[in-house]
């Protein structure tokens, strides 16, 4: 059978050992197959048991995979695994906010450095420059700041009231313009060092 990802882990614990068995591409996505104790079956199942669950990942869009994070001998290979609804991560969502500065701004590496420490605790595969006009350098976008009247950043509300709270601690005026952009569903996957967006998330099992 298969199931959302999201719905057999909202309604199983993951518990070990499991171990990958298969990982690979193809031509729509990333297959993970796992073989172990059978949590995906049911909580009473039996604890000598093994089966085999493969994880389907298509339409990939955003993020970072990294294969050679992954302990490929570990039987604990779950221990961090997590899929979770895009709508349920704030800087996942759409950049409908963009803010405009109508003068410089004194400080911008605080402002710069307060994005940066609020993505790292959220463990975001985005940087600050993902969201920050001019700062794919720290050069370029201090002068962006040093300027009259520029855009600073398009991101999703959370990024918005971060920076807002920022702007107006530093005395900076600013304005704020929304575009309506429509969400659509994904799933936001973390697993070992890998990080990543996709349209689909399922699991495929043997009920037997």
């Amino acid at each position: 059978m298969q199931i959302e990802l999201v719905k057999l882990l909202a309604n199983r614990l993951i518990r070990h050992p499991g171990q990958i068995e298969q990982f690979y591409w193809s031509g729509d996505g990333l297959h993970i197959g796992i073989r172990g104790y059978p949590w995906w079956l049911d909580a009473e199942a039996d604890h000598d048991a093994t089966g085999k669950i493969e994880f389907h990942f298509r339409n990939i869009f955003d993020g970072v995979i990294r294969p050679e994070g992954i302990d490929f001998d570990s039987d604990e290979i779950l221990e961090d695994f997590e899929v979770s609804s895009s709508k349920q991560v704030g800087w996942t969502q759409p950049a409908a906010w963009s803010i405009y500065c109508s003068g410089p701004i004194p400080d911008p590496l605080r402002l710069y450095r307060r994005l940066n420490d609020f993505l790292s605790q959220e463990a975001s595969f985005r940087r600050p420059d993902d969201f920050l006009n001019g700062a794919s350098t720290i050069s370029g976008f201090e002068q962006l700041c040093s300027e009259r009247s520029f855009l600073l950043v398009r991101g999703p509300d959370c990024i918005r009231e971060l920076l807002c709270d920022e702007l107006k601690a530093q005395s900076v005026s600013f304005s704020e313009v929304r575009t309506l952009i429509p969400q659509q569903k994904a799933y936001l996957v973390r697993f070992g060092d890998s990080s990543f967006l996709c349209r689909d998330a399922v699991a495929e099992f043997s009920q037997e």
